[in-house]
């Protein structure tokens, strides 16, 4: 039932991810004409800043969920709500130092705009109204979407939310094209959430109307939230800290092309990332309750070659469309050279392929085995691109962050393999680093044969969506072939996935 549930979650997820994407393309082209490359650079600056302040919320998230996870499975409500009043306190004061800080970030906006046209008043109102929506989320909507989403329900209330934003940025399309003033925009953005977060409270309220704050608060998540947290300083450095700074080496024209490539990389990871993500609890749920240490191993090589299934294709795809795309989308200027594609198809590759480890260490709870690891990765990630931003500018803060990632992607997975699956992690390792050589040689070959063949030389976006679905259907065929062929787990992955969607199909629970 809750795989089936989470079968549910991604589904429900999917398709407004799916739209978000498609508006997302004519955001980007509106936004850059509509306010220029100082403006939309710095938009990019204070997403990302915000996307830093928050960065507590996920390891409080991490850490109630699985605080959850026993609760939900003996339906202890009186815990449940416990943890509910203590998650409610613990986000408020999150919340308080968000906007503490974000008053320091504030003051300093004159250093970052130093060599652009952007008045204080002007992009501190930007900076608030892009806050807002956050801080909704803290005070009205995290502590009861953790409650629904441990419970494998969070589909119940994702479309609120998703409609919510699919709205805000249809309007936003209009308004930014129309006046040129993105201040008017991020404002209807904020009336929106607060709406969607009304009625996502009330949902949740009538799906548990037993939930009620208690006198005394469940803070026994805290010890987990502590060693979670570097895991989360961690992502966001390895996600966001480029942009930063390039902003303070570079330029923001650099900041303007470094983000639409990873934005089209980012936004390829989030759909992936909520088809494995949907199955946190029901992972969880597994590793609590199996004994069986084969089970384990062999539902863990599933997803495994699963998700290298995916990386592959999907990495491979985006090296070979993504260049003759930006020159139809926003124009020749905004073209990176092949090399710098070829890294950001390479970390796009490692991040996907490294999730199956990454998913078991958080539903297996490792935090505290684990936490060192995420450390040290965030320290290597800024030195090594500090070391390189100068000297080799985006291609140095890419292959500063495939290093931290990759020596990171070593060490957990060792970690992971003794903890979880009672076993060496050399064979996985030595596994890992051979396909990744493939990876590699592949894209080596579809840039060759590109240059002979000419595969993307299409000067409108019809030719290329045209060439894309035909070379995702011919990439996608031959990858699959292969992994049907040659890897046994991923065979056993795909029937497992079809028998469930037959189940679902059929109404059998």
């Amino acid at each position: 039932m809750r795989l089936n549930n989470s079968i549910m979650n991604f589904i429900v997820k999917i398709i407004p991810t799916v739209l978000q994407l498609f508006l997302n393309f004519f955001i980007i082209r509106v936004y850059l004409s509509g306010l220029g490359d100082d403006v939309y650079g710095f938009y990019q600056l204070c997403t990302q800043t915000i996307t830093h302040l928050t960065f507590i919320e996920g390891s409080v998230g991490i850490a109630v969920s699985y605080a959850y996870f026993t609760a939900f499975a003996t339906l202890e409500k009186e815990r449940i709500c416990g943890l509910f009043t203590g998650s409610i306190k613990t986000l408020n004061k999150i919340a308080a130092f968000i906007i503490v800080f974000s008053v320091g970030f504030i003051l300093c906006l004159p250093i970052f705009n130093k060599d652009a046209n952007i008045g204080f008043f002007y992009s501190a109102s930007i900076f608030i109204l892009l806050l807002i929506p956050f801080l909704i989320d803290y005070y009205i909507v995290l502590p009861y979407k953790y409650v629904i989403d441990a419970d494998q329900k969070g589909y119940k209330v994702s479309l609120y939310y998703d409609v919510s934003r699919l709205i805000y940025m249809a309007l936003g399309i209009v308004i930014v094209y129309f006046t040129k003033n993105l201040a008017i925009s991020l404002a209807v953005n904020c009336l929106l959430t607060f709406i969607a977060a009304q009625m996502i409270k009330n949902k949740v309220k009538s799906e548990y109307p037993w939930l009620k704050r208690q006198d005394n608060p469940n803070y026994s998540f805290i010890r987990d939230m502590i060693y979670i947290l570097p895991n989360k300083i961690s992502l966001v450095i390895t996600d966001s800290t480029d942009v930063l700074l390039i902003t303070l080496f570079l330029n923001y024209t650099y900041v303007t092309k470094y983000s639409n490539y990873n934005y089209i990389a980012l936004t390829l990871t989030s759909m992936i990332s909520i088809l494995v993500y949907s199955s946190f609890s029901s992972l969880g749920n597994f590793l609590l309750k199996e004994t069986d240490i084969n089970r384990k191993r062999n539902l863990f090589y599933q997803l495994n070659g699963f998700l290298y299934f995916l990386a592959m294709f999907v990495s491979t795809t985006y090296f070979l469309a993504v260049k003759n795309f930006i020159s139809n989308w926003l124009g020749e200027s905004y073209i990176l050279p092949d090399f710098t594609v070829g890294l950001f198809a390479l970390l796009l590759f490692v991040k996907i392929s490294r999730w199956a480890v990454i998913l078991t260490s958080n539903a297996a709870g490792l935090y505290k085995e684990t936490y060192m690891t995420y450390v040290i990765q965030s320290i290597l990630n800024i030195v090594l691109s500090l070391l390189l931003v100068k000297q080799f500018e985006i291609n140095g803060l890419l292959i500063a962050t495939i290093l931290a990632t990759g020596w990171f992607s070593f060490v957990i997975t060792k970690i992971v393999f003794k903890e979880v699956y009672k076993m060496k992690s050399s064979t996985y390792s030595i596994g890992f680093a051979v396909i990744i050589l493939v990876f590699i040689g592949y894209i080596f070959g579809l840039y060759q044969l590109n240059e002979v063949f000419g595969i993307y030389t299409s000067g409108n976006l019809i030719g290329w969506t045209l060439t894309t679905v035909i070379f995702a259907i011919l990439n996608g065929t031959i990858l699959f072939a292969i992994f049907i062929i040659f890897h046994k787990q991923f065979r056993e992955f795909m029937m497992v996935l079809y028998h469930h969607m037959m189940k679902i199909l059929k109404g059998r629970k």
